[in-house]
Order: C-alpha cells, then structure tokens, then sequence
C-alpha cells in the first residue's frame, strides 16, 4: 500500500470506527428514545422496532471498534458500508416524504458538531469513508 493510502485508511479508521462506537455506546443508555426515533421514520413494521433499537448500538459498537483495533477489516468494513448505506437511505427517504426528525444517529445527547452537519451530508461521508474502507481491503 503507498505510504498516502495507509495514512489515509489509518486517519479514516479511527474517524469511521470512532463515530460508528460513540454512535452505539450513546444509544445503548436510552433504548426506549432510540426506538421512538425508529419509529419516526416509518419504515420499520412496529414488530421490529424495539429489537433493532435493542441490537443495532451494540453492533454499531463492535463495528467501531472492530475498526479501531483492527480486526476483520474487510468484513467490518463492509459491514460499516451496508450500514451508512441503509442510514443515508432512510434520512433521504424521510426528508423526500416531508418529516422533520430528529435522525436518532448519536442518541439524544448528541455531540453539537455532529448536529451541525446536516444528516445526508454526514452520512454520505460516512459512506465514502467506509467505501475506502472496504475498497482498501482488497488491494
């Protein structure tokens, strides 16, 4: 790997992997606002939500740190894409259909620069990221 790219996947590791475990550990403190957040999206049938609200922190949690300590990269990597994949597909579906909503992204306490950038935004880079990511693994 050119010395650019390793830097690059290093930097965007711990960036991907940092974002995908404080996502999951600020969710995993309040499943039941996680769950209302779900079901604001409508998109989920109500049988679903509450095991999603309850498994998704901890997988977004072992993504994240899968990243960071580098385990599995090419599983965990495409497992980061399928996710900001399916993320940025429910904000832009959301905003097409007119709802206003909180994306439920960080848990309700939310660090203020991540509320900054607007969601599609931050979920379209958080998808490029992982693409690298992913794509990285097989070169």
């Amino acid at each position: 790997m050119k010395a650019w790219t390793r830097a690059l996947d290093i930097v965007l590791r711990a960036g991907v992997g940092s974002l995908f475990a404080y996502a999951g550990a600020s969710k995993i403190e309040s499943p039941q606002a996680f769950a209302d957040a779900i079901h604001a999206y409508q998109v989920l049938p109500a049988v679903l939500i509450y095991p999603v609200a309850l498994a998704l922190p901890f997988f977004e949690l072992l993504v994240g740190g899968s990243l960071l300590i580098g385990w599995r990269l090419r599983e965990t990597a495409l497992a980061a894409v399928l996710m900001a994949a399916v993320f940025l597909a429910a904000i832009v579906q959301a905003q097409i259909r007119g709802f206003n909503i909180d994306c439920g992204c960080f848990g309700p306490d939310a660090w203020a620069v991540l509320k900054a950038v607007p969601a599609p935004l931050r979920d379209g880079l958080l998808l490029a990221a992982s693409l690298f990511l992913w794509w990285k693994r097989w070169d």
